[in-house]
């Protein structure tokens, strides 16, 4: 018992002396592009300045994919912030970027790389290229994650439109720096001069490279900003440099009363608007699976199946559908001279289609010829002929006695 107790006493004390000397979580210094994140390089902080530079605006953050562009009711003087490491847009959401901004709104691109088509859209394809490469803005850049821990200043200078003056900022740089990409002109351009006069610099560095441009597009302005991590929560806490984020929001339109804003790692263009489903995994499986089971069904059906076969009555016996019409003529309704005359009429037109004989006169002559013809005597051949011309002529009652002898004269004749 004494021993349990040592034993249980031991381990409560290291439970205490570790929860006392809880060692300290590490410092993530990785850039994470989300507005949750407090680490020194995620955005936090950017998500929390919009309302202290839009303070009459309603603020809205919407998921980095979006296309805001394609609201066709939006008001006047909104304006759309971007912030993400690449950003892509397709031709059908750059017409709609240019509608929106047509129409006087404003849209604010942060991000190291711009995509294939808005060099294209801006209409200055050779003369605006990014320090450090002779590609264009369409040429897709990373910044160098392995910047040296030595500590640098950097001066950044911004161009404030309703003070007309400037500013100057300075960043203590580690780890990442913010400005390794600037934007530059091609003097060599033939569209060098008309980009120098219709594009404004907001900021640039203390070696005169700049980082952020706007342009006048219809009533709205597009900003062009190549450094995302300057607007981190570890560069934004250095001395008043919130405020720099504000010089370069100061060159939207005025009275901006609604703000939209998204960050994320990577901005993917739109190509239609069934590309979502074929985007995760899941619903890309599915149709996969759907569409492959369609067509192994309709490769089973193409083998040619057989028509059913339709149920074939059997033949009717005929002559057993004239014993049963003779039987109930006689049996229901008791003719015997209709009966009579119906087997007359049988036996007449056995003779002419066998023995090609006229039965319309029935004489002396005929039963000669008929006699000859089946083999049977003259008497026994004049005798039924005298049986039927009575009962043709109507000269004798035909009564089941004379009916019955009738039909046993007929077979007689019939057989020989």
């Amino acid at each position: 018992m004494k021993k349990t107790l040592f034993i249980l006493s031991v381990f409560l004390a290291f439970v205490f002396w570790s929860s006392c000397n809880k060692i300290p979580k590490r410092t993530d210094w990785k850039p994470a592009y989300t507005t949750k994140s407090k680490q020194p390089f995620g955005f936090n902080l950017f998500k929390r300045a919009l309302p202290l530079i839009f303070p009459d605006a309603n603020i809205q953050e919407v998921g980095i994919n979006s296309s805001i562009f394609s609201n066709i009711d939006y008001d006047k003087n909104s304006a759309f912030i971007i912030l993400a490491s690449n950003i892509d847009f397709s031709d059908a959401e750059l017409n709609q970027l240019n509608h929106w901004l047509n129409y006087g709104n404003d849209v604010v691109i942060i991000s190291e790389g711009f995509g294939e088509g808005l060099s294209e859209f801006i209409g200055y394809d050779s003369a605006l290229i990014l320090k450090g490469t002779e590609n264009p803005i369409t040429e897709f850049l990373n910044i160098p994650n392995n910047e040296s821990s030595k500590e640098k200043i950097l001066k950044v200078i911004t161009n404030h439109t309703s003070q007309k003056t400037k500013a100057n900022y300075k960043f203590s740089i580690y780890k990442f720096n913010p400005f390794e990409l600037s934007f530059a002109f091609n003097e060599k351009s033939k569209t060098y001069k008309k980009l120098i006069t219709e594009s404004n610099i907001i900021s640039q560095l203390d070696n005169k490279d700049f980082n952020a441009l706007s342009f006048q597009v219809g009533e709205g302005n597009l900003i062009l900003v190549t450094s995302p991590l300057a607007f981190s929560n570890y560069y934004m806490l250095q001395e008043n440099n919130i405020q720099y984020f504000s010089d370069i929001l100061s060159f939207t339109n005025e009275n901006i009363s609604k703000v939209y804003f998204a960050v994320g790692t990577q901005r993917e263009k739109h190509v239609s608007d069934w590309g979502i489903l074929w985007k995760h995994k899941a619903t890309r499986t599915a149709l996969l699976i759907a569409i492959f089971a369609l067509i192994i069904y309709a490769l089973i059906n193409l083998k040619r199946r057989q028509n059913i076969i339709p149920v074939m009555e059997p033949l009717t016996n005929d002559s057993k559908s004239f014993v049963e019409t003779i039987a109930n003529l006689y049996y229901l309704k008791h003719n015997n001279k209709n009966m009579a005359l119906k087997m007359i009429q049988h036996f007449l037109e056995h003779v002419r289609s066998n023995y090609k004989l006229n039965t319309s006169i029935l004489d002396k002559e005929f039963g000669l010829k008929l006699a000859t013809r089946t083999a049977n005597t003259e008497a026994d051949t004049n005798a039924l002929m005298y049986q039927i011309k009575s009962i043709l002529d109507n000269t004798i009652i035909v009564d089941d006695k004379q009916l019955f002898k009738l039909h046993a004269n007929i077979q007689k004749f019939l057989k020989k």
